[in-house]
């Protein structure tokens, strides 16, 4: 008689290498996706804090960055994230900035970053926050 299937032992053989590689491989996925969602979030944030000299520029209007304003004008902070502002900084309706320190710090495992912004030019300088 000729065999026309699998038997119920090679099933579940085959089924728990299936579970094991699944859960060797699952959390390593997990945290792959997690550190690509951070830097997703973390680029979105620099690319904003660099876009509000010219937010003041095209609305002729000053801009404010405080503690107060950063999710107002940054957008919203991802949970378990922080931002915190050493003192206020403005953007003139000319594009520059007074400069300033914003500490970023995303996560537990992850050091908080400090980004400069240099007085004039507003340029970005990011650097681990000690």
């Amino acid at each position: 008689m000729a065999s026309r299937g699998f038997t119920l032992i090679e099933l579940v053989v085959a089924m728990a290498i299936v579970l094991l590689l699944a859960g060797i491989a699952g959390p390593a996925a997990w945290r792959t996706l997690s550190s690509f969602r951070q830097h997703g979030e973390h680029g979105r944030l620099m690319a904003r804090l660099g876009e509000l000299r010219f937010q003041a520029f095209r609305s002729g209007q000053p801009l404010i960055l405080s503690s107060e304003t950063v999710v107002q004008h940054l957008g919203p902070i991802p949970d378990g994230w922080s931002v915190q502002l050493a003192q206020p900084i403005a953007f003139d309706f000319l594009g520059r900035c007074s400069g300033g320190t914003v500490l970023l710090a995303t996560s537990a495992d992850v050091p908080a970053q400090r980004i400069r912004l240099t007085p004039g030019t507003c340029t970005l300088e990011v650097d681990a926050a000690p």
